[in-house]
């Protein structure tokens, strides 16, 4: 039996409609998920630590756990996250579960840099944000702009905030378009109709997140996760 992260427990079935879709998001390539046992024993273990971190304040157990859940490229995802008004921790979540903090990655669906951003995508967002970008050389060129970490940030922060604000705040819902695409999410009547990988990113998503917020938030410890009225 699969086992579901415990936010996606406090999520009820109460709305089914969205927006319609915009025409320029008629679905992501789905990219296939990594996630193992290896995977989720290191989770599990990381909980552990950071737990026992949180319990005894102690400053070398959280160490650890920022070890092996680092916070790379700190200035860029801050100032472009306070930006679009979005919560960076959420960024840098998002970000090891999409690219592992890679800037040259790009997955076999073309999702290019540190947020693998689908180039249209990223085009989109620019000629959203009336930025020079958008008549740019093609941005997934073999030097393009999406393999620039400052760029890729900027515009996958503010393709991440886009999402939040879509759907007004809902940061489950949110995380899944960010995989599945929009306009699949504004079909899905819950997240149990999701594509199988994007229920599972989601998940990792929201372990990564409480895991961020634990090490670097204002006041380590563990905190409530998010709300989401979609159903699980």
């Amino acid at each position: 039996m699969q086992r579901r992260n415990p936010a996606l427990w406090l999520m009820t079935d109460t709305e089914h409609g969205l927006d319609p879709p915009y025409n320029w998001d008629v679905a992501r390539p789905r990219k296939k998920s990594s996630a193992g046992p290896r995977f989720a024993r290191g989770i599990a273990a990381l909980v552990v630590v950071c737990g026992l971190g949180w319990a005894f304040r102690d400053p070398l157990l959280r160490m650890g756990g920022r070890l092996l859940f680092p916070y790379p490229f700190r200035a860029d995802i801050e100032r472009e996250a306070a930006a679009a008004n979005v919560d960076p921790l959420l960024v840098v979540a998002v970000m090891r579960e999409e690219s592992g903090f890679s800037p040259r990655a790009r997955s076999r669906v073309g999702a290019i840099g540190l947020m693998q951003l689908m180039p249209h995508t990223a085009s989109w967002i620019a000629h959203r944000l009336k930025d020079p970008l958008g008549n740019s050389v093609p941005l997934d060129a073999p030097n393009g702009a999406l393999y620039d970490p400052r760029t890729n940030i900027h515009l996958g922060v503010r393709y991440l905030a886009y999402l939040e604000r879509h759907f007004k705040g809902d940061t489950v819902r949110a995380l899944a378009a960010y995989n599945g695409g929009e306009g699949n999410v504004a079909r899905w009547h819950s997240l149990a109709e999701a594509y199988p990988e994007t229920r599972s990113y989601v998940e990792r998503g929201l372990r990564a997140y409480a895991v961020y917020r634990w090490l670097y938030g204002p006041s380590p410890g563990p905190t409530v996760p998010p709300v989401s009225n979609w159903g699980p």
